[in-house]
């Protein structure tokens, strides 16, 4: 890996490490509203869920 690639890979972890640490502070309700649950918060930050078009919950792929 050279250099710029090194940072990007940090930027993209401090990214995702801030929106986890957000997502958490939310409360159960904030979450629901923004349809997702406790639980998906990882696979959100992730960029790794799908909509169920029946059930319509939040899963990890």
């Amino acid at each position: 890996m050279d250099f710029a690639s090194i940072t990007q890979a940090v930027r993209n972890w401090q990214e995702r490490h801030r929106a986890r640490r957000e997502l958490e502070s939310l409360t159960d309700r904030e979450l629901a509203d923004i349809g997702i649950s406790r639980g998906c918060i990882d696979a959100a930050v992730r960029g790794t869920i799908v909509r169920s078009r029946t059930s319509g919950i939040y899963a990890g792929r």
